[in-house]
């Protein structure tokens, strides 16, 4: 039979001990990979915008911006998975609420139909190691 503080003391000890196994042994959430690649229109580099990743499996997903080769990177990467992916235009720089005193500028290197994972066609599959994508847009 065990003396009373001895079950304390094990009922105080286990869940610490618990506690430290659990935070050890790697890394918490899914494997990732590296995801980079280039955004052209008609054969051209876009140089301006966003490249938005979305999964259909768990909603999740991420973007980058595009830069003036036309090229993009997600270094910290995603979790391997098939993802949908919208080009997006750049951000409109006023803040919210504040009265346009410009028109929105048009952007043709971005069809309409590739601002939306849904409408774009464009999917890119992310596995293990590094990723290079390249997604070619038409009028």
């Amino acid at each position: 039979m065990f003396h009373p503080w001895e079950v304390v003391r094990l009922c105080l000890l286990l869940p610490a001990c618990l506690i430290l196994f659990t935070g050890c042994g790697g890394s918490s959430g899914p494997p990732t990979a590296a995801v980079r690649g280039k955004v052209l229109f008609q054969g051209e580099p876009v140089t301006v915008g966003m490249v938005n990743f979305a999964s259909p499996e768990t909603g999740r997903g991420a973007g980058a911006p595009i830069n003036e080769k036309g090229e993009f990177q997600i270094p910290e990467g995603l979790a391997l998975g098939t993802y949908r992916v919208a080009i997006l235009p750049p951000p409109d720089p006023t803040s919210a609420g504040a009265p346009r005193t410009e028109p929105l500028p048009e952007y043709p290197q971005i069809p309409s139909k590739y601002r939306s994972e849904v409408t774009s066609g464009l999917t890119a599959e992310v596995k293990a190691g590094d990723n290079n994508f390249t997604f070619e847009m038409q009028p």
